[in-house]
């Protein structure tokens, strides 16, 4: 089944999609022929062109193929864009994308002083760091939980993937008055 009414895009045409809540965007980069002819299917297949695409969200797809860019999911409106208005949209998302990476940066940065700190810490020195995963977890609440509270039987193990499970008795003998 081919696909009717297709057109080509060029660069400044606004498309959309709902695709990971991206919304609006405006073409700034074709790179290839299109191949509208070869465009068909239920499921969209064929074309060769890709599309780079600027979103008003701060997103920027790369390559997107001219299959997926004709499909269901996606809308291609008669509007395009001014060289002006295209650029404007491709440094504010390019900005939005250097604010997300430096932003998880710093993240990671935080995180490893944080482990770091954590490392080094008085309270923390009895604890195991030479382990990984569940055994050094475990082992860990065992040592807190008998410090914490001496003469209460606990059972700690692993669950499941990424789950501990603690039980615990306490045999205290508890005097109800009469």
């Amino acid at each position: 089944m081919k696909m009717q009414n297709a057109q080509p895009v060029v660069i400044g045409q606004v498309v959309s999609t709902v695709l990971y809540n991206r919304g609006w965007g405006v073409i700034f980069a074709v790179h290839g022929e299109q191949e509208l002819g070869s465009l068909s299917g239920c499921v969209s297949y064929g074309g060769s062109a890709t599309f780079d695409i600027a979103f008003g969200s701060g997103e920027i797809s790369r390559a997107l193929p001219e299959s997926i860019l004709h499909g269901k999911q996606w809308s291609i409106f008669p509007e395009i864009k001014n060289g002006e208005e295209t650029a404007r949209t491709v440094k504010n998302a390019e900005a939005e994308q250097r604010r997300k990476k430096q932003e998880c940066e710093e993240a990671v940065r935080q995180y490893k002083a944080e482990c770091q700190r954590i490392k080094t810490t008085p309270e923390y020195a009895s604890l195991s760091q030479d382990k990984k995963g569940a055994v050094q977890v475990t082992g860990n609440i065992r040592k807190e939980l008998k410090a914490k509270f001496p003469g209460v039987k606990c059972s700690v193990g692993k669950r499941g993937y990424g789950s501990v499970s603690v039980n615990w008795t306490d045999r205290r003998r508890i005097k109800i008055r009469d």
